[in-house]
């Protein structure tokens, strides 16, 4: 009977020092509360059809979610435990992100777009399982440009200087959401052309060139790292920093380990051992139309090829 006295003290204990605070009720009744709000909205919107995105959810009672990211659990919350997805069932997406800008025209489940560099750019249409994406004009390759700013100033580069070229130019602006790497994906999958990748030397933007790499479903075996290249683009040559040379070390580490995936990968890990040599990075910028003509030149480079 003293081992079963022992356990038995040695329960007590654990559950004296594991109890749980019952729950808030107030916190209960504002989960219950949202839920129930999500409900409504979804038997308004999905009889539809229309896709909708998370923001448009939480601007549904500001006062009762008080933030985005708790609506976002809210939704993640009743897509998880019904098992379903929120894009594919609930037609829930998360805000459009990235920019799409060109000299083409692309039809996505019967909707046409027709882009030209007279035109803004737009936000890339959101994409379910079943959308097919076929073009009418097919660009002679799509570009990829890491920041925003850099997008916007080679796009005005496009309409002065080169109004007759036909690009597809796409940004993430930073790290893509899956939209922007979906878009990418498909319009690859539909066009046998190259995807032009133009990020920092540094390891955020190499960071990112991997991540458009290895898309949603498999990596893209039409991506080329086209710049900048740390011993090209001595403009944008900056110091690393400390944090830089850490993560730097752990990216070559990974690295070193997937180039014989990729031909591009071994691009990305010589700029990193530059780097780290150097102690040197290269960031694009946005003075003059240095860096859009860079892009450009590169780009009918790679073309020629």
């Amino acid at each position: 009977m003293v081992p079963t006295t022992i356990n038995t003290i040695k329960i007590m204990k654990i559950a004296k020092n594991a109890h749980l605070a019952p729950p808030d009720p107030d916190q209960e009744s504002r989960k219950f509360s949202s839920i129930i709000k999500l409900i409504s909205y979804l038997a308004r919107k999905l009889p539809s059809g229309k896709i909708t995105t998370k923001r448009d959810f939480h601007y549904q009672d500001v006062n009762l979610f008080q933030n985005q990211e708790y609506s976002n659990s809210i939704i993640d919350l009743f897509s998880t435990s019904l098992n379903i997805s929120t894009q594919e069932n609930l037609l829930i997406y998360s805000s459009q992100k990235g920019l799409c800008y060109g000299n083409c025209k692309f039809s996505l489940n019967n909707q046409w777009f027709d882009l030209t560099y007279n035109s803004a750019p737009i936000l890339i249409p959101h994409i379910l399982s079943n959308h097919i994406l076929t073009f009418t004009h097919p660009p002679i390759a799509i570009i990829i440009i890491e920041k925003d700013a850099v997008f916007k100033s080679f796009t005005t580069y496009l309409t002065e200087f080169s109004p007759s070229s036909n690009f597809l130019v796409v940004t993430g602006k930073g790290f893509p959401d899956k939209l922007t790497k979906k878009f990418i994906e498909l319009s690859s999958a539909n066009l046998n052309i190259p995807i032009l990748t133009f990020v920092d030397s540094d390891v955020y933007g190499l960071s990112i060139f991997k991540n458009y790499m290895f898309s949603n479903s498999a990596y893209l075996e039409n991506i080329i790292l086209a710049g900048v290249f740390l011993l090209e683009y001595t403009d944008g040559w900056l110091n690393i920093t400390s944090l830089d040379l850490r993560r730097m070390i752990g990216l070559v580490k990974s690295t070193s380990l997937q180039t014989h995936l990729h031909k591009e990968l071994v691009k990305l890990h010589r700029e990193l051992t530059r780097s780290l040599l150097l102690l040197k990075k290269s960031e694009m910028n946005v003075i003059n139309h240095n860096c859009s003509h860079y892009i450009f030149s590169k780009s009918l480079e790679y073309l020629k090829k």
